[in-house]
């Protein structure tokens, strides 16, 4: 099934997109992304948050090349720290995913493939410098030698922050420059055995340490890896059955540095096993998935619980039948510290005619607690709740779409009511984390495409009402408004383009009682086709210069320019 054919609302950001868009980092290229948020505590490489569609951020599963590698302390994964160099393209499904994927997936999923070889070996580079005394470097060399397809390459970025983390006044404010400094590299392998088995081993490695303030007297910093490596096998053993093994490691690795000093340390491992089997029926396809997650902390703090295991069955039918699409899934998820969990999606779609087509779905999703939820130790003023249970999500949505060559236009109505969400509780001591809330989001998506006297324009909007069910307050750092216009324009080797982002008001915090300003940033960018092999390129990001806030209290990049030289062979 296509994507076009979907019933779930799915973008394919391709590597040309992703080459092509002006952005420097993943948290910048999906902050452009219909019905994705962003906020970030500073500049590049400090934490930040993807919000889909409102709902939380450890509401969206992140998977790299099918590998969970986020913190299972936090529940989220630090996008941040994942070079975009190394992705070859990213799938976005928003709404309900865990009846397909498990935990985590009520906002949405982002799905990052790492590079993959195909064609004659060739090599690529490329270098830049710019604002922030940033500059930048990448190597790769792919492709394909008999039955052997590989990838391989490593990047480097590096930049003095320009600026302070936080804002004068705010706590823990020290006025110095914060930097990052990241280093990343991918290896490839995909072998063919004969004409019905490969076996492949996927790798990624991401090291990024990054400057901070938490204490105005002393120089915080923190080193941050996010890794994976899987191997797979695949076989087609008859034409109706296609079958896939895969073991994986997914890692996050945190440590905490005070004037050079390692303070603490958190690091996450997930080992994955999982058994897919896809058949081809007379009507349609079926997948039948058996997973594993073994789910492991080591830290510098004692935790009342260091492991917990994921067990998981699922079953999936999609069909096309004349102009009828239909999707339907179901999972359980088995928690070896919380019991099981199961969810369901129901899908489907109609081709009104080659350009209209509409699709209604309904499916449910949840939320596990992370290790810090549950099991931090006690430390005086807070500990873990074992006593939480996961958040449930109930959506459904509606969507029409129309395609016509460049012509693009497509709507969304969605809403997601989320119970027993999770939050901090001050109101015992020590304070811990409680089911307490509710949350009930709705909203429509607006996209679009076309294009105006050779001028492409590509263009999306966000109305939501993001709310906490108890109080009626819009969810922390979430707006009711928000969206993107992009221009891009050819002329002879030149290639010009003009971004903007724009967002309404938000909160910082659920009280609602600190407000961070509406902002609207504009990025410009230039590419000129030098020959067939190398291309320079030029950004101006945040043009105007605008001062504003996604965290209360932490800066963000004023205006910066970047300019690099690519070189692909041929």
């Amino acid at each position: 099934m296509t994507v076009q054919q979907a019933t779930s609302d799915i973008t394919v950001i391709s590597q040309e997109q992703i080459r092509n868009a002006g952005q420097s980092t993943l948290v910048e290229l999906l902050q452009a992304q219909t019905g994705l948020e962003l906020s970030q505590n500073g500049g590049a490489g400090t934490s930040s948050s993807i919000y889909i569609r409102g709902a939380n951020a450890a509401h969206t599963l992140v998977l790299i090349d099918g590998i969970r590698a986020g913190s299972v302390t936090l529940g989220t994964t630090p996008l941040e720290t994942v070079a975009l160099d190394q992705i070859d393209h990213i799938e976005i499904l928003r709404g309900p995913a865990s009846s397909l994927y498990g935990s985590d997936a009520i906002g949405g999923v982002i799905q990052i493939f790492t590079k993959k070889g195909q064609g004659a070996p060739k090599l690529n580079a490329a270098v830049g410098l710019g604002s922030y005394g940033r500059n930048q470097a990448r190597v790769g060399y792919n492709g394909q030698v008999g039955d052997t397809r590989f990838s391989m390459g490593a990047g480097y970025d590096k930049t003095n922050g320009g600026f302070s983390t936080l804002r004068p006044g705010s706590y823990g404010y020290n006025p110095d420059n914060d930097g990052d400094t990241k280093y990343s590299a991918h290896f490839n392998l995909d072998q063919a055995i004969n004409a019905q088995n490969n076996i492949g081993l996927i790798t990624l490695y991401n090291r990024d340490r990054v400057e901070y303030d938490a204490n105005a007297t002393a120089y915080d910093d923190a080193i941050n890896q996010v890794n994976s490596v899987s191997g797979y096998w695949k076989s087609q053993f008859n034409p109706i059955w296609q079958s896939r093994v895969v073991v994986g490691r997914g890692e996050n690795l945190s440590t905490s540095f005070k004037n050079n000093n390692a303070i603490n340390h958190y690091n996450s491992s997930q080992t994955q096993y999982q058994w897919q089997n896809d058949f081809k029926l007379p009507v349609g396809s079926l997948t039948a998935i058996a997973e594993r997650n073994e789910q492991q902390v080591n830290s510098s703090q004692t935790y009342t619980l260091y492991h917990r295991n994921i067990d998981a069955l699922q079953l999936a039918y999609q069909a096309n039948i004349a102009a009828h699409s239909i999707q339907a899934s179901i999972r359980r998820d088995d928690y070896s510290d919380l019991g099981g969990h199961t969810t369901g999606t129901l899908g489907y779609g109609y081709a009104i005619n080659p350009n209209w087509r509409a699709r209604a779905s309904y499916g449910t999703a949840f939320h596990a607690p992370s290790f810090n939820d549950m099991y931090y130790p006690n430390i005086g003023w807070y500990t873990g709740n074992p006593n939480l249970r996961p958040e449930q999500s109930r959506q459904a949505e509606l969507g029409l779409r129309y395609q016509a060559g460049i012509n693009q236009f497509g709507i969304t109505a969605f809403e997601n009511r989320v119970k027993d969400l999770i939050i901090y509780d001050s109101s015992v001591y020590p304070s811990t984390m409680s089911n307490i809330n509710t949350a009930k989001i709705r909203g429509i998506e607006l996209s679009g495409a076309t294009e105006l006297a050779g001028v492409q324009v590509k263009t999306n909007y966000t109305w939501q009402n993001p709310e906490d069910g108890t109080t009626g307050n819009l969810l922390a750092r979430r707006a009711r408004q928000h969206g993107t216009i992009d221009l891009a324009k050819s002329v002879g080797d030149w290639t010009f383009g003009a971004q903007a982002i724009a967002s309404s008001m938000r909160y910082n915090d659920a009280a609602n009682t600190t407000r961070l300003g509406g902002y609207t940033l504009v990025n410009l960018r230039t590419t000129y086709q030098v020959n067939k092999e190398w291309r320079a390129i030029a950004k101006l990001n945040n043009a105007f210069n605008k001062d504003y806030q996604t965290v209360s209290g932490y800066n963000t990049p004023g205006a910066n320019i970047f300019v690099g030289l690519e070189w692909q062979q041929k």
